[in-house]
């Protein structure tokens, strides 16, 4: 096993267990690398989603609804290009170069329509280091779905929270012991 791949339905507890295995990873000396792509809400709405590099906490619009026209439109929002890859390509570089364990939240369309951040994400998943990723539950990328091969992957949903919880710290004991 080289990896974890969490997986699951909007709003399951994806990003949640993401954070608390990233955490649990930092608590054991490891240093980890690369992104996390929080939504952002105002007045009760979803807005848009940010990107943060996870080592040094730079962060940028990934899409939002309004205000960046220069990226692909994916439902209601418009990827914002420039300023997704100023974070989103060095947190990668970095985390292949520096960082113990690749971390990524999320491998998504909007990530996805971005050619020079999925080259990213592809380079950092082969590059044979461990990861712990969130995945679109409906991801269909050949390539990226072969890269995460080997992995344990960790379905979550609202009903089974707990035990993905359980089997998720196990599966990061169990990468970690490598």
């Amino acid at each position: 096993m080289r990896g974890i791949v969490i997986t699951g339905r909007p709003g399951s507890g994806k990003t949640t267990l993401f954070n608390r295995l990233v955490e649990t990873a930092r608590s054991r000396g490891l240093s980890v690398g690369g992104f996390i792509c929080p939504e952002v809400r105002r007045s009760g709405s979803r807005v848009g989603f940010r990107i943060v590099d996870i080592w040094s906490g730079a962060e940028a619009w990934l899409a939002r609804v309004d205000g960046c026209y220069e990226g692909p439109r994916i439902g209601k929002y418009h990827v914002c290009r420039d300023e997704a890859l100023s974070v989103g390509l060095p947190a990668l570089e970095r985390a292949v170069e520096e960082a113990d364990l690749v971390a990524i939240d999320e491998i998504g369309p909007m990530e996805l329509r971005l050619r020079e951040l999925r080259a990213a994400m592809v380079k950092a998943l082969g590059s044979g280091k461990p990861y712990i990723v969130v995945a679109h539950y409906r991801l269909s990328d050949g390539e990226i779905l072969s890269l995460l091969s080997d992995a344990a992957r960790i379905v979550v949903d609202p009903y089974s929270r707990p035990a993905a919880h359980r089997k998720a710290l196990q599966a990061l004991e169990e990468l970690l012991r490598r």
